[in-house]
Formats: structure tokens, C-alpha cells, sequence
């Protein structure tokens, strides 16, 4: 009697779970989920700080190669960080945002040091004021360019698993109920 009583149960059970399943299901009128922003503006930071730190020892120990370097790594890193993050525009805006800032800010300790003469314009401040541009840059990427959208994180609702179990034998009938979380 047990037995046929669960037995009914469970195919009704079954059966409503089917039948909903079989209905057209309606749209709910949920939009997307929320974006929100990562910002990774740190990892352009980081590769920043290398490329002016030996910029500014190449440019005060008059190294050449060093400094030639230095812009080869900052001109051409942190393009590639965006490039690791998916984000394709960041990474042409922020190979532009290098390389305009800084050249306009060697315009300007040019045309500075070619007004008089050349022992009037130190190298350290000529590099410096490069370097200017080079921070502003650097700034400019990591604060505008630096983060990406991702999905907002839904909350995962707490799950709990109720799992009947009856056994029916000669000796008689048992039932149990595991709970799983």
C-alpha cells in the first residue's frame, strides 16, 4: 500500500513536471545582466613604471640603447596588455595616446633647448620633460583605457537537495530523506 502510494506520487510528480516543461515558455522581460567594470589599469602601470624607470637611468647615465629600449617598451607593452584583455580598441587608443603625448612633449624640450644654446639645456631636463609627457600618457591609458566590462556577478541562491528514499521488503517498509547542500 506504501509502495503504491509513493509510486503515485512520483508519477504525478513527474507528470507535472513535464507538462511544464512542454509549455511555450514566455519571456521573462529581464533585460541583460547588469555590467559592471574591471579595471586592470594597473598592469599598464606596472610595465609603465619599468619603461620610465630605465628611461630615466639611461637618460641620466647617457645609454642610448637603454633609452631607445625603455620607449620600445612603453610604446609597445601596454598596447599589448589591452590586447590580452580582448579590448582591440584600447590597445590601438593607447598606442596612440604613447605616442602622440610624448612627441608632443619633445616638441616642446626642442624647440625649449634649440632657443639658445645647446649647454643651456641640460640632458636631465631635456629627458624630463620627456618623461612628463610620458607619465601623462601612462596616467591617461590606465584611468581612461584601462578597464573592461564584465557581467555583473549574480548572487547564487543556496541550494539544498531533499532526497526521499523508501524501501519496501518482506520485513517491511523504511524511508529516508537525504539533504544535501
Amino acid at each position: 500500500m506504501v509502495a503504491l502510494l509513493f509510486l503515485s506520487l512520483t508519477s504525478e510528480a513527474s507528470a507535472q513536471y513535464h507538462r511544464g516543461s512542454a509549455e511555450p515558455s514566455k519571456p521573462t522581460g529581464e533585460a541583460r545582466p547588469p555590467i559592471e567594470k574591471r579595471w586592470y589599469g594597473w598592469q599598464t602601470l606596472a610595465v609603465d613604471a619599468v619603461a620610465v624607470a630605465s628611461f630615466a637611468y639611461g637618460a641620466e647615465h647617457e645609454q642610448g640603447e637603454l633609452i631607445l629600449g625603455s620607449l620600445a617598451v612603453f610604446v609597445l607593452a601596454p598596447p599589448i596588455v589591452h590586447l590580452t584583455h580582448d579590448r582591440l580598441g584600447a590597445a590601438g587608443g593607447s598606442l596612440l595616446v604613447r605616442l602622440t603625448v610624448p612627441a608632443l612633449f619633445s616638441a616642446v624640450s626642442l624647440t625649449t633647448c634649440a632657443g639658445g644654446e645647446q649647454a643651456s639645456c641640460p640632458p636631465l631636463a631635456f629627458y624630463g620633460v620627456i618623461a612628463m609627457g610620458f607619465a601623462i600618457a601612462s596616467a591617461t591609458d590606465a584611468i581612461f583605457l584601462g578597464s573592461e566590462p564584465v557581467p555583473k556577478a549574480q548572487p547564487m541562491p543556496p541550494s539544498a537537495t531533499l532526497t526521499p528514499s523508501l524501501w519496501v521488503d518482506a520485513k517491511g517498509a523504511r524511508a529516508a530523506v537525504t539533504v544535501r547542500f
